[in-house]
């Protein structure tokens, strides 16, 4: 799990395209995203 930038940048000389962590974003509900997802689909 990333927590800081300097892991974000070590994982990006590594060749890593992704990451998770309290950095990257907060835990949040399912529903929460689902709605931000609809919501751009629909724009």
């Amino acid at each position: 799990f990333v927590g800081d930038q300097e892991t974000i940048e070590l994982l990006k000389q590594y060749g890593v395209g992704y990451a998770q962590g309290y950095h990257v974003g907060r835990p949040r509900p399912v529903s929460e995203i689902w709605a931000e997802t609809v919501t751009a689909v629909a724009a």
